[in-house]
């Protein structure tokens, strides 16, 4: 095996030991809080939020200690800082004990993914394809979302609801060391300072289409876990079906993901092509949840929104970190982690405010979807028009 390809391998396998050791347990947490905690809703939801904001912008805190420590190091702290975490959560009942808890494992989460996705972007595949190491990340993503709910289910309803995040402490502390020795080899080039370089991205005019693309697509995405949803449940009555979204979601991209995306590249190296094709979908699929609420046009719904995810995710990456020097990716890869979590949290809102708006006020609601369909329009537009002007990546 060549050293790049153990590298995929390792980055892979950490990939999934960071998406799992935060999304499998993410279902059950509000429900743990409330049952063994005894913690009121509102705290519940303040303690949540606070792990969400620190798992998306908990990196830029520690910016200066961070830079400075070698990948396996960091990498292997931030999870056993995860596996503290749980451990917190598993025998503590105070609520400030809670949100440290919480804050750890935002944290641990955080860090790892973007370091994770900055390693990648540092492998030369050889292949012209740097959408193809991404698609690998994006598949040991789902892997987790997908199958860790389901062991942690498992474990708190039919064994301990205690040990379900002790089990987790335990999985992050034995992977730590695992972290530790099979990444020793690879590192990340020296950085410029983040928060510097960061500000500097942000305001480069030509970066802004991207951060509005960046927007309008998890936008787009997050209703697959909020909107599809609550149409189904109250809409439709129908909340037996509505495993069948994530299940649909996780088992298309881990099983056809990497063939889209190598189909896609072989037919056009240029990134904006992607997300142009990746944008139509979204508007298909956005569409086909508004348009007639029925369970296939939800499935249907379902289906588009996920191919556009194939698509637009591992597009971003590879767009963002060929678009900037190598000393400015933990940079790109923050702020993508910044815009990525404003469109997804958006989004959220959207979607599960929508069953207000639907019972209360449809005009409201009919205005808000020419408002939003307009937005994705620009969206497309924008990203057909940098496809006509750039050829095969030579200018990005």
């Amino acid at each position: 095996m060549s050293e790049v390809n153990k590298n995929i391998k390792n980055l892979f396998i950490q990939e999934i030991i960071t998406s799992f050791g935060y999304l499998a347990p993410l279902s059950m947490l509000a429900i743990f809080l409330s049952e063994n905690k005894d913690i009121h809703t509102d705290k519940i939801g303040f303690a949540m939020l606070i792990s969400s904001i620190t798992a998306r912008w908990g990196r830029l805190l520690f910016s200066p200690i961070f830079d400075k420590i070698k990948a396996n190091i960091l990498l292997s702290i931030m999870q056993f800082a995860g596996a503290i975490g749980y451990y917190l959560l598993s025998f503590y009942q105070n609520y400030s004990v809670i949100i440290l808890s919480l804050t750890l494992i935002g944290l641990f989460y955080g860090s790892n993914s973007i370091i994770t996705r900055v390693l990648t972007s540092f492998l030369d595949t050889n292949n012209n394809n740097s959408t193809k190491k991404f698609s690998i990340l994006h598949i040991g993503t789902n892997i987790s979302a997908t199958i860790g709910p389901i062991i942690i289910n498992l474990i708190y309803i039919y064994f301990n609801k205690n040990f379900a995040f002790l089990f987790m402490a335990i999985f992050l502390t034995i992977s730590g060391f695992f972290t530790f020795f099979s990444m020793k080899n690879i590192n990340i080039p020296v950085q410029k300072n983040l928060i510097k370089t960061i500000f500097q991205l942000i305001f480069r005019k030509s970066l802004w289409h991207i951060y509005f693309l960046i927007l309008i697509s998890w936008f787009f995405c997050a209703q697959l876990y909020s909107l599809a949803p609550i149409l189904l449940s109250h809409i439709l009555k129908n909340n037996s079906y509505i495993w069948i979204i994530s299940a649909i979601n996780g088992a298309l991209v881990i099983f056809i993901s990497l063939k889209v995306n190598t189909i896609m590249n072989n037919y056009s190296k240029n990134y904006y092509f992607q997300i142009s094709i990746s944008l139509i979908l979204s508007i298909l699929g956005f569409s086909s949840l508004i348009i007639y609420h029925s369970v296939f046009n939800i499935v249907l719904g379902v289906l588009f929104l996920t191919f556009s995810e194939i698509l637009f995710i591992p597009a971003f990456q590879a767009l963002l970190a060929e678009y900037v020097p190598n000393d400015s990716r933990v940079a790109i890869f923050a702020i993508y982690a910044l815009f990525m979590g404003i469109g997804e949290g958006t989004g959220y809102f959207f979607g599960t405010k929508s069953l207000d708006f639907l019972n209360t006020d449809y005009t409201w609601y009919n205005n808000s979807l020419y408002f939003l369909t307009i937005f994705i329009i620009i969206g497309i537009i924008i990203s057909i028009r940098k496809t006509s002007f750039i050829k095969n990546n030579e200018e990005l």
